[in-house]
């Protein structure tokens, strides 16, 4: 197993169907942010929903999306999904934002820039980064976010919690493990 590092994190909203299958605009109109309306620190990824088959690798980007800096009617960078053959539950991002821009409070358009030409169908999902955890390969690996980190994460009524393996190289890996939180 390689090293790598496992994200916590809120999924905020997410806007589901849209294909990949052809370039151009996709009208996205995400609903209004649950918590962290501020957006800052605030994500979009895109998560596939079918399995890309061979083919050309996707290229996209945020053609109008609402900065939390920079307000509505902002443009995005492109990204590029790692594989052309991306697997269901596969997530892509975070989708690069404009200058100036700390997150995101809404999404219009999507522009699919280089089609996956054979199948592909995506979610758009605005999600809020808890915690990057560490991961090193082979090791047993345990993180107290009460007693061993400085800050715990607030978790907001309504959240839901989501876990994406974040690693440098393709490559099949098992990883389990708990996570318990507290109620006050």
């Amino acid at each position: 197993m390689q090293n790598c590092a496992l994200m916590v994190y809120d999924r905020l909203v997410a806007v589901s169907g849209i294909g990949t299958t052809t370039t151009g605009s996709k009208t996205i109109s995400s609903t209004a942010l649950p918590r962290y309306t501020s957006g800052t620190t605030v994500q979009a990824w895109l998560e596939f929903t079918t399995a890309s088959a061979t083919g050309s690798t996707l290229v996209a980007h945020l053609l109008s999306y609402t900065g939390d800096v920079n307000g509505a009617g902002q443009v995005g960078g492109s990204i590029t999904a790692p594989a052309a053959i991306m697997k269901i539950g596969d997530m892509v991002g975070p989708m690069p934002l404009a200058a100036g821009d700390a997150g995101i409070t809404a999404i219009s358009t999507l522009n699919v820039d280089t089609a996956n030409t054979t199948t592909g169908i995506v979610n758009v999902v605005l999600l809020r980064p808890l915690a990057y955890l560490p991961i090193i390969g082979s090791q047993w690996n345990e993180r107290d976010m009460v007693l061993q980190l400085a800050a715990l994460e607030r978790l907001y009524d309504g959240h839901t919690l989501g876990f994406q393996f974040l690693a440098g190289a393709a490559s099949a890996q098992t990883i389990w493990g708990s996570l318990r939180s507290g109620y006050n």
